[in-house]
């Protein structure tokens, strides 16, 4: 496990922080702790088919 991942260290907030900074430094633009988490909780709900850009699947299947 990554360390600025270690739940016993960091809060939830703490861990969308990381991750939002390291999708940043990978070249994504603009990923905050808040795109993370809604993007985190998203998944919790719908598994895969949370983070399945809706729009264009209605698009497709209209």
């Amino acid at each position: 496990m990554w360390p600025e991942y270690d739940p016993a260290r960091w809060t939830p907030a703490q861990r969308d922080a990381a991750k939002a900074r390291e999708l940043m430094a990978l070249g994504f633009p603009r990923v905050t702790r808040t795109t993370v988490k809604r993007i985190r909780l998203a998944y919790r709900r719908q598994g895969l088919w949370g983070l399945v850009d809706t729009c264009d699947v209605r698009h497709q299947l209209g």
